[in-house]
């Protein structure tokens, strides 16, 4: 029996159907491609917030300005498997007081390695300000400069800010508040 060729309505649904297939592939694909940065540009800004002394909170950790013991809602093996920056976003970042041992170090050399730190900081605060559903953000006792305020700024969900015992300027202070008018300074 030779092959006969498909009626015209049933190509026309095949054709439509491959193109709609073709479509749902672009669309999980593009998806895909999106959680996989943004995972990836969170990863880095923990990276660099724990490397420069800070500590993160996950959404499922940190909830209305306090601490709870939840885990991600993924099972543990997939965390494991992927990271943890696939199932949840930081919400909370923290800054430990900056201290510096001075046994053996000159002054000049200390005032050095502190204007070192100080860079080192902001640059930190550089990837802080990547983290888009950050919340809360503890830079009390810590070496924040006016530079370093500048990265938050893009940051429309930040809802509280503690600056306290810090070296900014009234004037930083005030161009961040024009920024995000919203945002609950602590001075």
């Amino acid at each position: 029996m030779p092959d006969q060729p498909l009626p015209a309505s049933r190509r026309r649904w095949l054709r439509i159907s491959v193109r709609a297939v073709l479509l749902l592939v672009l669309l999980i694909g593009g998806l895909l491609g999106w959680m996989v940065r943004a995972a990836r540009i969170q990863r880095d800004a923990v990276a660099a917030i724990e490397g420069a002394g800070g500590h993160v909170l996950y959404d499922w950790e940190w909830e209305n300005g306090y601490p709870k013991n939840d885990g991600p809602w993924a099972p543990e093996w997939l965390v494991d498997r992927l990271g943890i920056d696939y199932f949840g976003s930081v919400v909370h970042v923290e800054f430990s007081v900056f201290s510096h041992d001075m046994t053996g170090v000159e002054i000049e050399g200390f005032e050095a390695s502190l204007r070192s730190y100080r860079r080192r900081f902001d640059e930190a605060l550089a990837h802080v300000g990547r983290l888009r559903r950050l919340e809360e953000l503890e830079l009390s006792t810590s070496e924040v400069t006016d530079a370093g305020l500048r990265h938050l700024m893009g940051l429309t969900t930040l809802k509280k800010l503690d600056l306290k015992n810090t070296d900014v300027t009234d004037a930083g202070v005030r161009e961040l508040q024009r920024a995000l008018p919203k945002l609950e300074i602590l001075l």
